[in-house]
């Protein structure tokens, strides 16, 4: 429970004390006073019970299967799809120049044959403090993707409210400045820059995305611990990564190819998102709230459309 919630709890029942040393005690043969204190008492006894039992968080989690590709020194998403994240499509270049994956790979041994390859890497951590680094950089390396993502395709949070149908393609409307944010708070890209602690890769830069992103009121971006945090009093997100630390050479529409011995000099890695969504107790029964669970629900589904790997048969 939040610091507030407790602070008006015990507020209420320290003036409940003092009415009673006040006011009760100096009239206990008035029977109307005593009665009417007594189901005060009572009233907020059952407040209290219903607030703590019947409010709770309400969590929701998703887990996006990514594939991420290491070719000529440059990371990216890989996926079949049509739909692929744009943002990496037309960035991955820069993007590689600030999140140096390929660090972590060294140069292997080719089919077993102990013959050495200079387009076959291996994913190469050899102690505790490479593999922490490793996933602050993978970690890093999609929080820019799903911001960069959010300014190119979810720049204000109330765009769903806006969607428009035509000829069977869905158009959204949505505010691109903080002059025009209203009682919302908009994160500039100068800001975003510095929360995810940007240098050569800058989306200060790219003056095709919005200006920022116009989000919930009183809503706090952050990044701790390799986990990217969007909180606000309604709702806590937080995008978090798991990393498979075997990499492979096929690609995995065609894992197969390990039978004809013909690898890629392209790397494989592939990484989970982990998305987890806690809405506040504090707020759950507001009539407010079925918005943050729309914004998430898009949200969602926009990040699994562009990150997620696909076949062309999907």
């Amino acid at each position: 429970m939040s610091a507030s919630f407790l602070f008006v709890f015990i507020f209420t029942l320290i003036a409940l004390v003092l009415l009673f040393f006040a006011v009760v005690l100096n009239n206990l043969n008035a029977k109307d006073i005593v009665f009417s204190f007594t189901a005060l008492c009572a009233a907020f006894l059952m407040f209290t019970l219903n607030t703590v039992l019947s409010l709770k968080d309400e969590i929701t989690a998703e887990v996006i299967p990514i594939e991420i590709t290491l070719h000529n020194m440059i990371a990216d998403i890989h996926s079949l799809s049509i739909q692929k994240s744009a943002f990496f499509v037309f960035n991955r270049e820069e993007v590689s120049k600030e999140i140096n994956l390929n660090k972590y790979f060294k140069v292997g041994a080719l089919n077993n044959k102990n013959m050495e390859d200079e387009n076959f890497f291996s994913f190469s951590i050899e102690s505790r403090e490479q593999s922490n680094a490793a996933i602050k950089d993978i970690s890093k390396f999609l929080h820019i993707g799903i911001i960069g993502e959010m300014l190119s395709k979810n720049p204000d949070w109330e765009i769903f409210k806006n969607k428009k149908t035509f000829r069977g393609s869905e158009r959204y409307s949505f505010n691109a400045s903080g002059e025009h944010a209203g009682k919302n708070i908009f994160i500039t890209k100068n800001e975003l820059d510095k929360i995810l602690g940007l240098t050569s890769f800058t989306f200060n830069k790219h003056h095709s995305m919005a200006k920022g992103l116009t989000l919930p009121p009183d809503t706090v971006v952050k990044v701790k611990d390799n986990i990217l945090f969007i909180e606000n009093p309604f709702l806590e997100l937080q995008f978090s990564t798991e990393i498979n630390y075997n990499v492979s050479h096929f690609p995995p529409e065609n894992i197969m190819n390990f039978m004809d011995g013909n690898f890629s000099n392209t790397s494989y890695m592939s990484v989970n998102l982990m998305i987890r969504a806690r809405f506040k107790k504090e707020r759950f029964g507001s009539r407010e709230m079925q918005n943050y669970k729309k914004w998430v629900e898009h949200i969602t589904k926009d990040f699994k459309t562009a990150f997620e790997f696909k076949s062309l048969e999907k």
